[in-house]
């Protein structure tokens, strides 16, 4: 079971999400507005599929991705837009 802790924007917690079965509701904010909003996981009717990213990039802390942290891989991306999605792949990279 592939599992991620993410900060839930609305209650400050930290969010177990099965990445192999998500389900629930995660808040985060939003990117252009600041703007807190609601995520379900898990659901088909919410957001792009998979498949509808064309970009994708790979962080991983053993040097065998595009990045080795998160946040080298997010400054990376200048030319995000509603019709050039990324997806971000982790491998290998801790909280903390």
């Amino acid at each position: 079971m592939t599992k991620l802790n993410v900060r839930d924007a609305n209650t400050g917690d930290f969010v177990e999400v099965d990445l192999e079965n998500p389900s629930g509701t995660l808040y985060v904010p939003d990117y252009n507005t600041g703007e807190i909003i609601p995520v379900t996981l898990g659901s088909s009717s919410v957001g792009p599929s998979l498949s509808d990213y064309s970009n994708v990039i790979v962080v991983d802390s053993g040097d065998n991705g595009d990045y080795p942290t998160l946040s080298a891989a997010m400054t990376a991306i200048t030319d995000a837009a509603a019709g050039k999605l990324y997806t971000i792949e982790l491998f290998g990279v801790r909280n903390g």
